[in-house]
Order: C-alpha cells, then sequence, then structure tokens
C-alpha cells in the first residue's frame, strides 16, 4: 500500500526495496514461534528484515540495535544498513487510524484502533526522537529516514476530510469503520460475499477465500463479540479472492473505551 507520510523523512516501500522475489521467510517464520507473535508491529518489521536481507543491494544489515550508556538502555533503532553508497538508519511502523470528524481531546482527529494513539502524535515522536536518535548515536549514519505504511478508515456517514494532517499522504489506502450498533451496515453486500475477522498479526494482508464465513455469520460473531467485551476488530470483506473491503468495527463507547 502508499506510504502514510510524504515528508521529507519519510520513504515509500518501493525506495526501501524493489525485492519483491524469493525472499527469505525464515525472520517470519521464526518471528511466530517467539512470544511476540501476536504484535502486529513485530511482524511487519521481520517481513522487511526478510525482505531486505533478500534485497542484493543491501549490505551490513543490522535491525534492532540497541544503544547503551553503560549498563543503561538509552533505545533501539529498527534498521542500520548500506545501500546506494550510503549507510541508513531506518525507523518503521505499520499504523491504523480512524478519522473520527469531533476533534478527540487529544486534538487530533486521526485515532488508533486505540485512542491513547493518534497519527500526529506518532509522526511527531519519529520525527523529533526516534531519526535524530540514529545520527546522534552512529556517526557512520548518512541519513535517518521513516517508512510507515498503513491504513486510515473513514465512517460511511462522514464526508472526507478536505484537510489532511501536515505531511499526511493523500494517497493513501482507504478503510470503512462502523460502531458495533451499526452492524446492519453490512446488509448492502450480496449473497456470494464472505468475511472474515482478521486476527493479530494477521493484519497485512486479506485471509483465504476458505477462511471466510458468510456475511450474517459475521455479523452473529461480531454481535456477541461486542455484547461482552469492547475491543475493536479488523473484518476482511471478501468476493472470492479478491477484497471488497477492509473493516474496523468499534464498541459503541470508542475512542473513550
Amino acid at each position: 500500500c502508499p506510504s502514510l507520510c510524504d515528508g521529507k523523512d519519510a520513504l515509500s516501500l518501493s525506495e526501501v526495496s524493489a525485492c519483491r522475489s524469493a525472499m527469505d521467510y525464515g525472520h517470519v517464520r521464526a518471528f511466530l514461534e517467539s512470544n511476540a507473535w501476536h504484535r502486529v508491529g513485530y511482524y511487519f518489521e521481520s517481513y522487511l528484515q526478510s525482505l531486505l536481507k533478500t534485497d542484493e543491494s543491501v549490505e551490513n544489515l543490522r535491525h534492532s540495535v540497541q544503544v547503551f550508556d553503560g549498563k543503561q538502555t538509552l533505545g533501539e533503532l529498527d534498521f542500520i544498513y548500506e545501500q546506494g553508497g550510503i549507510t541508513r538508519h531506518l525507523e518503521v511502523a505499520l499504523k491504523f487510524y480512524l478519522y473520527f470528524t469531533p476533534e478527540h481531546r487529544s486534538g487530533s482527529h486521526f485515532m488508533g484502533p486505540n485512542a491513547r494513539d493518534n497519527f500526529e502524535k506518532k509522526w511527531e515522536k519519529l520525527k523529533k526522537k526516534q531519526l535524530p536518535f540514529g545520527v546522534a548515536h552512529f556517526p557512520e549514519v548518512d541519513e535517518s529516514r521513516a517508512l510507515v505504511l498503513g491504513q486510515i478508515f473513514y465512517h460511511p456517514k462522514d464526508v472526507l476530510p478536505t484537510r489532511l494532517p501536515t505531511e499526511m499522504n493523500p494517497d493513501h489506502r482507504r478503510g470503512v469503520w462502523i460502531y458495533a450498533s451499526e452492524l446492519d451496515w453490512f446488509s448492502r453486500f450480496e449473497d456470494d460475499v464472505t468475511a472474515a475477522i482478521l486476527a493479530k498479526p494477521f493484519w497485512l494482508g486479506a485471509p483465504q477465500a476458505a477462511d471466510t464465513i458468510p456475511v450474517a455469520e459475521l455479523v452473529r460473531e461480531l454481535d456477541a463479540h461486542f455484547s461482552e467485551r469492547d475491543h475493536p476488530l479488523l473484518v476482511s470483506v471478501m468476493k472470492g479472492e479478491e477484497e471488497l473491503e477492509r473493516v474496523f468495527v468499534v464498541s459503541d463507547r470508542w475512542p473513550d473505551s
């Protein structure tokens, strides 16, 4: 998908690596055997590690580079590597934000499923804290850049915003979000459409058609979930092998839940 950010500090996936074939998925498999298997961000990092390791233009790749002051850990860099004659420090993030029309008390309209997170907060942390950290502690680093992928979800009753946060890519990937009390929204789909709840960490791709269920059955599962719990669920709506829509369903108490 396109990058979520398009500022001077941001890179797209194609700028990071054009390599797509013969990837070594060893790091991904190792991740799935670790205790962090449910963490979407770590899964994304393991994918990128496999991508960069397979790319012949990348040399001296280091991942999860810790910085110490004596016995105290000051921080950690996602990646340092050489490519095209430069040494790059790369910070990566995979983010999902929901456009919330009333301005939240945080001052943002683009909230995470966990509303303590928002686009502006994450991007400012990357630019002002994480990226300068690499150049400050590794003199060999020529540039520090960020790769931020993900998706913005919009409520079907809202008008798309005419103004976006500074350095948000206007061509970002879009999805839909609805409240748990609005499950009748799914009735728009025809009988041959199926769907699946995407379990963490598998939020990067769509499910196989064989793993989906009829939309009516999905609605019953969602209704049962939100009758007992508040945490949001990500849904993929499929027609055969094609994904028609990506949908976040949130509690009626979101973003305050």
